[in-house]
């Protein structure tokens, strides 16, 4: 039988901040409020597959970041996507 999670009120979730970096910084000032890790890192996955869609140009030469921060501004964790050339092509 599966395990039912508590229904959660947006007072028992916490606020957390999704900034996202490429060429240019995409603050995120409103924050999303969200259960728990599970829920923050699968928005950060899901944020950086979408900005790697739309700012496929930035990603070949400055990359992309999604940085994630709780309410207190403590960093959580970074998702980066980065291309590494190979020599051949004679860059980095």
């Amino acid at each position: 039988m599966q395990q039912l999670r508590p229904v959660l009120s947006s007072k028992d979730m916490a606020k957390y901040f999704f900034h996202a970096e490429g060429a240019d910084s995409y603050p995120d000032e409103q924050g999303s409020d969200l259960a728990d890790l599970e829920a923050v890192q699968l928005r950060a996955a899901r944020m950086l597959g979408e900005l790697l869609k739309e700012k496929a140009e930035e990603f070949w030469s400055d990359g992309l970041r999604v940085h994630v921060a709780n309410q207190t501004g403590l960093s959580l964790f970074s998702l980066e996507v980065v291309t590494t050339r190979s020599p051949a092509l004679g860059g980095k």
